[in-house]
């Protein structure tokens, strides 16, 4: 009885595989796969993507762009069609490839073990070697800027959402009287002794910031951390902008002309390949 009801259920499933059109592969039928820059991929359920797109910052992008990436079948990890791929390409001794992974269209949907053919394409990272740390030293360095000052920020964040938080636990009436600093800046100009920085309603004695009530002010949580949050915004874009302005003087300065990349020398390449594994999407 169970054989039979095992038989039962296979005998669809054949049947809906044999159903599969010629465009319906099995990635572990696939030995190897070529992947050219500006052409795209195949699609039918989802839109078409590029076929090699580098995910590593621009800067280490520019330096040597891809043109064309094999890819050959490693063999499967956690089933048969979670397939491992070995990605190799042409680049100067400055830079490797990292991490190479494999994307492609799951033919019926994200989980369906038939992909697409032809919808595959490579998401791939490069690094400098030691070569490039020495000839690339901004970039180098750069890279544990980006970390540094990624953890800063988010400690600045982290630090500003715990100061809002205790704010309103200690002063919770505080948050809602936000007219009370438009009130005491309203009273006049800035001139001394009438109603500016003097004795009447403005900066002195009177009602104003050096008085009693300015004493008694409430904090206004938006205006601090939005302050906080887009000077430290502010600061990472103006640091990288200074690190890529640099690196693209610094190119141009030792070969020679402007633009980015290697246009002033050709550098000599040689195969790197890295390592990657499948994705469907």
């Amino acid at each position: 009885m169970r054989v039979s009801s095992a038989l039962a259920l296979a005998v669809p499933l054949l049947a809906a595989a044999a159903r599969k059109p010629s465009s319906a592969i099995l990635l572990s039928d696939v030995s190897s796969i070529t992947l050219h820059a500006g052409r795209k991929t195949s699609g039918r359920r989802m839109m078409p993507i590029q076929q090699l797109r580098c995910v590593s910052s621009q800067s280490l992008c520019r330096i040597h762009p891809i043109s064309v990436m094999r890819c050959t079948n490693e063999g499967a990890s956690y089933s048969s069609e979670d397939i491992e791929w070995a990605c190799t390409a042409s680049l100067p001794d400055t830079l490797q490839l990292a991490s190479t992974d494999v994307i492609c269209e799951g033919y019926d949907s994200a989980d369906d073990p038939y992909v697409l053919r032809g919808s595959c394409g490579v998401e791939y990272r490069v690094e400098l070697t030691p070569a490039g740390r020495q000839s690339y030293p901004e970039l180098a360095r750069s890279n544990f800027t980006n970390t540094l000052a990624s953890v800063l920020f988010m400690a600045l964040f982290v630090g500003v959402f715990f100061w809002i938080i205790w704010s309103a636990c200690v002063n919770p009436a505080g948050f809602g009287n936000h007219g009370a600093y438009r009130r005491r800046w309203g009273g006049g100009g800035w001139g001394w002794g009438g109603p500016g920085f003097g004795g009447g309603p403005g900066f002195g004695g009177g009602p104003g910031w050096g008085g009693k009530e300015a004493d008694q002010g409430t904090w206004t949580p938006g205006f601090w951390s939005g302050l906080a949050a887009g000077a430290a915004a502010g600061y990472m874009g103006r640091a990288n902008r200074e690190r890529e302005d640099a690196y693209y003087a610094h190119r141009a300065a030792r070969f020679g002309g402007g633009g980015g990349g290697m246009r002033g020398a050709r550098a000599e390449t040689r195969e790197s390949t890295g390592y990657g594994s499948t994705r469907r999407r």
